[in-house]
């Protein structure tokens, strides 16, 4: 996970034009990150599996709904912040 930040300060004395372009980059920016990290993993796994690593597919629902309970329980995180990673997962995996 990468994150770009700035001042609310500092983003509001660009031009709208100067907005929009990082916007518009930096959404061009994470598509070819994942794009990246998808390739890398791939190269990663077809050379585990030349060397003779088996990968097993699970079922990943159980697994999911348990690791639920770490954002439930984690008083500091805001309200519905798992919900909508996972919302954001979906449109990735998508």
């Amino acid at each position: 996970t990468a994150a770009v930040m700035t001042s609310k300060e500092a983003f509001d004395k660009l031009t709208d034009e100067q907005r929009q372009i990082i916007e518009e980059e930096f959404a061009a920016g994470a598509v070819l990150n994942n794009q990246l990290s998808t390739e890398a993993e791939n190269g990663a796994v077809a050379k585990m599996e030349a060397e003779g690593v088996v990968f097993n597919d699970v079922d990943l629902t159980p697994f999911r709904e348990k690791a639920k309970s770490v954002f439930d329980n984690n008083k500091t995180l805001s309200p519905g912040v798992y919900d909508k990673i996972q919302e954001e997962l979906a449109k990735i995996r998508g």
